[in-house]
């Protein structure tokens, strides 16, 4: 089981990393942040195998309490954490996270009342890191290590999401963290085991949306297999049974339901 520190800035950076590589201009703008990649991104990187590692390394600095903005891992250990044999691949994905840029709004404390903050901060996530003939070394980006650190609440992630198939599955391991995620969000709600399919959606970066579809559109070939391929697979890992709400008819039936899940154990 893996463990990542967890807040809403630091949520709002894992959930969108990899959705900022498929946006206009590299740049996604919403409220209360923003993500870019900066123009001099590594475009070679496997997005999952991104993920993954982004997720991985997150894990890592969460068990060890953020004390060290360095680490330093046996490259076979990498490899075997993500599931691939190839080094470069490690390499690619490390220069895309140093390529990301976030930015958001700190507030602390009630508006209009004495001692309340609004600051607007940035951080990287990798200032740097080098690679030998046995070994990696990364050097994160100290306000990132403040941005994670803002809450010590974890997300539980089970050894399954990175030992996963991810060639044949694109879009489940999206789907299973942004579950979880949403699962802890709302312990001891009644909507934690309810969440709309748009939300699920909103954070599959590489499943294509309505409007992207050619003019034949194929919506069931293109979108709605591909997305109970994935929840099968994912739910099967999770040990979790899922249904849609109210049955489907249409793209809209699809867009606007909701996803039931329970756990079978």
């Amino acid at each position: 089981m893996y463990s990542i520190y967890q807040n809403r800035y630091a949520n709002k950076l894992h959930l969108n990393i990899i959705k900022v590589k498929y946006s206009k201009e590299h740049t996604l703008l919403e409220r209360d942040f923003s993500i870019k990649l900066s123009d001099d991104y590594n475009d070679l990187a496997n997005d999952l195998i991104t993920y993954k590692l982004y997720l991985y390394l997150g894990s890592l600095l969460s068990q060890n309490a953020l004390r060290n903005e360095i680490l330093t891992l046996d490259t076979k250990a990498f490899l075997n954490a993500l599931k691939t044999t190839k080094k470069a691949y490690i390499i690619s994905s490390l220069e895309y996270l140093k390529a990301i840029r976030f930015k958001y709004y700190y507030f602390k404390g009630k508006k209009n009342n004495k001692g309340y903050i609004k600051e607007i901060r940035n951080c990287s996530i990798i200032d740097d890191y080098s690679s030998s003939k046995g070994s990696i070394t990364i050097r994160f980006n100290k306000d990132y290590l403040t941005l994670l650190g803002y809450s010590r609440l974890t997300l539980q992630l089970p050894n399954e999401l990175f030992t996963m198939n991810i060639t044949k599955y694109h879009h489940s391991l999206f789907m299973g963290v942004r579950i979880l995620l949403h699962r802890q969000v709302n312990f001891n709600k009644k909507q934690r085991n309810v969440i709309s399919v748009k939300e699920i959606t909103k954070y599959c970066p590489l499943l294509p949306c309505y409007d992207d579809l050619n003019e034949s559109k194929q919506v069931s070939r293109n979108i709605l297999e591909p997305f109970k391929k994935n929840m099968d697979f994912m739910w099967e890992i999770l040990n979790f049974t899922w249904k849609y709400e109210n049955e489907l008819t249409t793209y809209n039936s699809f867009i606007n339901n909701k996803i039931i899940f329970e756990c079978r154990n």
